[in-house]
């Protein structure tokens, strides 16, 4: 599934695909964070609702790694100045029916802003 990734390598987030698991129904997801933090990572997530400009909420999940002895994200000090976050971070989309969905590029603005507001 498609999920923005910032990532403690790159100035930037970029998109990235997320490996999932699916039942055979496809009602039950699991994304595999792993596959792009690595298998030892200790991964954190939190979950951030947002209102687009029509009021309609939208829920992302931010997955997360955090320590001090990770680097600091220059990718996230760009899009929140100041923040010293270390460590990775991918923000992922949740839908109504569906744990985890693909993060269309009408909704990369919203993940941004809730992204946003988990840091602050």
């Amino acid at each position: 599934l498609p999920a923005i990734h910032y990532s403690s390598n790159h100035d930037y987030a970029r998109v990235v695909s997320i490996p999932t698991l699916a039942n055979p129904g496809g009602l039950d997801r699991f994304p595999c964070i792993e596959a792009v933090f690595g298998p030892h990572a200790h991964i954190t997530s939190s979950t951030v609702d947002i209102q687009d400009v029509k009021g309609k909420t939208h829920r992302f999940v931010i997955f997360y790694q955090q320590g001090g002895s990770l680097e600091v994200n220059q990718a996230i000090q760009n899009l929140v100045p100041g923040s010293q976050w270390r460590g990775s971070i991918i923000v992922m989309m949740t839908g109504k029916n569906i744990p985890f969905i693909g993060l269309m590029s009408t909704h990369r603005h919203l993940a941004t802003g809730a992204l946003q507001k988990y840091v602050l």
